[in-house]
């Protein structure tokens, strides 16, 4: 009798039938911008913001649940069956392709993957292990009374599950459960974010986001109204931001996933034409994978690439900057001292390719520590790497040494632009010369049969203290240039704006090129780059 009054309640539940949540769907939260159409077949329905976009990520699913992304980028679904237990959990490749599907459980509803890359999922009335993805025997974690319904681990370990009484309650494997405290009917979601505190939501029409700062009522606090409140994913930085993430969806006809502002408790629309959005899953910082429920898939909604310009850098002189920043990138993770502006570097059309957006510069400045500066004649110890790259000019094997300096994206003269772009950490690289000429024109000048000679930088997108990447695979190589004709009979000045405030740089003559470039390898070669970076 109690599989069967489980699984019943579920099916109302999923349905819709939550009147009072379902009126209150639309009450609260409306988009900051306008939504757009995703550009796949088949999920031309569900709308998301300007630079992102959509696909069917995999489908001919059985009402699909919850999900959880595993280190290597593999994807775990449990389907919930249509009330026809038991049920699998299946683990999807990054790319959609299915890789393996579990032993059958009774009710595998919320699944999640803790430090050691362990496999728990609710399968009520107890927590299991699951083993058997990868050829293995389940095992129970621990039993738990109860309709479980979603779990959650912390960066420490703390495992924690949540029922559809609401009833959030901690286990330990083997050991022991022991109750933290009851939002109430109906709960759906637990959820720890990246400083392990805890939340939770309730799908009712007083329902909604909730943190629990302790195992008590009386330190639940409510952060977000919303009626129909089902699972939580923390944004992970980039261009998703890191706000929360909530799918709500009290009715089978309304899904759409918010953004939950914690300070303010606005909701925001993220994404609609959902039916029943339900889990919800990051991969890093640049991919979100949600399940549409009555629809037997699963969605996945990524953040464009950002289109870079090319870009000509001349010589720059300004004053010294003198911060300490922490730079992460492919290749290393440092602080770094930001020194005096080097280059100054504008977009450009070449050869009649256009310009993105013309208001979109960048600054480059010597950067000291962890990392290097941009004195071509300091000989340096570091590592050097061997890097595969291919661009408009073909693909080129790089070597590189030693970090030089830190692009920013920066206004020029208070002209508007949206400054979509990410901030660059450049490598001293050599490589074979091109020696091929090119047609480059900015809103000021043009110059025609520029020669492009050999790369002098490789710059990776880097994570500048913690505000993440927007297009992880988006880089530039750098080419010396010889620009025919003077370009500047005197040094022009130009007020420059950007993260470091604004600043005067005395701009001279074009010295490089940089063209976006995928990376498509490196490896480290033995022994430090003690060669001078002499010009051609």
């Amino acid at each position: 009798m109690l599989f069967k009054k489980r699984a019943t309640t579920k099916k109302t539940i999923a349905g819709g039938v939550l009147i009072a949540a379902a009126c209150l769907l639309h009450n609260g939260g409306a988009a900051a911008e306008p939504l757009l159409p995703c550009s796949a077949p088949g999920a031309t329905e569900i709308m998301v913001p300007e630079g992102f976009d959509c696909e069917v990520f995999a489908s001919g699913l059985v009402q699909p649940t919850a999900l959880a992304v595993e280190s290597d980028g593999n994807v775990l679904i449990t389907e919930f069956g249509g009330n026809t237990d038991p049920n699998p959990v299946k683990r999807f490749s990054a790319d959609g392709g299915l890789l393996a599907t579990s032993n059958l459980f009774v009710d595998p509803d919320g699944v999640a993957v803790d430090t050691t890359g362990r496999i728990l999922v609710t399968d009520s009335p107890q927590i299991s292990i699951v083993n058997s993805l990868d050829g293995g025997a389940d095992e129970v974690c621990q039993p738990v009374p109860g309709n479980l319904q979603d779990v959650a681990v912390d960066s420490q370990g703390r495992i924690v599950v949540m029922d559809f009484d609401g009833n959030i309650s901690d286990v330990v494997c083997d050991t022991s459960t022991t109750p933290c405290v009851s939002l109430g009917s109906i709960g759906l979601g637990v959820a720890f974010d990246a400083d392990d505190r805890l939340f939770a939501t309730r799908l009712a029409a007083d329902g909604g986001l909730f943190r629990i700062d302790q195992c008590q009522s009386a330190s639940t606090v409510k952060i977000a109204d919303l009626p129909g409140a089902r699972r939580i994913a923390f944004g992970p930085g980039g261009r998703f931001g890191e706000e929360i993430y909530v799918s709500d969806a009290a009715a089978a006809d309304a899904g759409r996933i918010v953004t939950v502002d914690e300070t303010s408790g606005a909701v925001t629309e993220f994404a609609t034409g959902l039916t029943i959005a339900n889990g919800l899953g990051f991969s890093g910082q640049d991919t979100l994978y949600v399940t549409d429920f009555s629809r037997g898939r699963v969605i996945k909604i990524f953040a464009d690439r950002v289109r870079v310009a090319d870009f000509r850098c001349n010589e720059a002189e300004g004053e010294e900057i003198d911060l300490v920043v922490s730079l992460e990138d492919q290749f290393e993770a440092a602080e770094a001292r930001v020194d005096e502006p080097t280059r100054f570097c504008s977009p450009v059309d070449k050869d009649g390719g256009g310009i993105p957006d013309p208001g979109a510069h960048m600054a480059c400045y010597e950067i000291e520590g962890g990392g290097g500066d941009d004195d071509d004649d300091d000989d340096r110890a570091a590592l050097r790497r061997e890097v595969v790259v291919e661009n408009q000019f073909g693909e080129q094997v790089l070597t590189t040494a030693g970090p030089r300096s830190l692009c920013v994206p920066s206004r020029k003269n208070e002209a508007p632009s949206d400054l979509v772009l990410d901030h660059f950490k450049c490598y001293q690289a050599r490589g074979a010369a091109l020696n091929v000429r090119v047609d480059l024109a900015d809103e000021a000048s043009e110059a025609r049969g520029v020669i492009v000679k050999r790369p002098k930088r490789f710059c990776n997108p880097v994570d500048k203290n913690g505000e993440g990447i927007l297009d992880p695979s988006s880089h530039l190589t750098c080419y010396r240039i010889r620009v025919p004709g003077p370009s500047y009979d005197d040094e022009l000045d130009l007020l420059v704006s950007n993260q470091f405030g604004e600043q005067v740089l005395e701009v001279g003559d074009p010295e490089l090129l940089c063209v976006p470039s995928d990376k498509l390898g490196f490896e480290v070669v033995v022994g430090p780059d003690d060669d001078d970076d002499d010009d051609d």
